[in-house]
């Protein structure tokens, strides 16, 4: 049975394992085979450096995806919070459905399952935390 104190922490590790889950899966889904013909996959030192150009393109697009989510929430003024709560319950569902259709068959691997529910839950801790200290700051 998970305690408060586990479900915090889950979150906490959330905002690091977040990017590490999504090129995990990446990985797993295809390989080495989408980067361009010129990177040998063979050579350790190379494949080291396409692996952390992966990455760092990986949190950019993140970092841009989460920064575009925040800018719409804000524009819809008394709707705030409604698009980060969508995505949130979005990524989680998805995660969730992963869990009971993983052996049935699909063409989705499980790592996207994983990787969904830990950016649904750094999401639901990005939103607690802004709850809260909107809270503050109005009291």
């Amino acid at each position: 049975m998970l305690s408060v104190n586990d479900l915090k922490g889950l979150l906490e590790v959330n905002r690091i394992a977040t990017l590490p889950f999504i090129v995990a899966a990446y990985f797993q889904e295809f390989g080495f085979s989408h980067f361009p013909g010129w990177v040998p996959t063979d050579h350790g030192v190379v494949s080291v450096i396409a692996f952390m150009v992966l990455v760092v393109a990986a949190f950019l697009a993140s970092w841009a995806a989460f920064g575009l989510l925040n800018y719409l929430d804000y524009k819809l003024g008394r709707f705030q919070g409604v698009l980060w709560s969508f995505a949130t319950v979005t990524l989680l569902s998805f995660a969730v459905l992963g869990l009971f259709i993983a052996g049935d068959g699909t063409s989705i691997h499980m790592s996207w399952f994983v990787a969904a529910g830990a950016g649904g839950l750094y999401l639901l801790d990005v939103k607690r935390k802004t709850d809260a200290e909107i809270a503050r700051k109005t009291t």
